[in-house]
């Protein structure tokens, strides 16, 4: 059986993905699935005003299998949350993510069409008005 984090794993990104051309991203985009054709690549990246630590960018290759509450698990443990602590998800900048849906579903619908990744914004949720 496999394990979770045998099958996804965090990896910063020093520099956000959209800064780099199309080109450059296909190519990041080429040689990630070319090493598992049945994982997706996705870069969470936080919202502008989020006070989260540590900011920037996280990508991550995870089973199409599996449901978006794995790949979630693995950023709020990076990021040092506690269980307590509410994130957001959202692509497309405004479709709120479910973590029980399955990765390959939300891949095939919302993965950007110019470079192949699939792009999650993430965001501490405010008790009290709007970000």
């Amino acid at each position: 059986m496999l394990k979770d984090n045998d099958q996804c794993t965090l990896n910063p990104s020093n520099t956000p993905f959209r800064e780099f051309s199309v080109e450059e991203r296909k190519e990041k985009f080429d040689a990630l699935v070319g090493q598992s054709q049945d994982k997706v690549p996705i870069v969470f990246f936080p919202h502008p005003k989020s006070k989260l630590m540590p900011k920037g960018e996280f990508w991550i290759l995870c089973s199409r299998k599996f449901q978006v509450a794995i790949c979630c698990r693995r950023l709020r443990e990076h990021l040092g949350l506690e269980m307590e602590s509410t994130l957001t998800y959202t692509c497309n900048k405004n479709r709120l993510i479910l973590q029980s849906e399955i990765i390959n579903d939300l891949y095939q619908k919302f993965k950007d069409p110019k470079d192949g990744f699939l792009y999650i914004q993430y965001s501490e949720i405010q008790a009290m008005g709007n970000h």
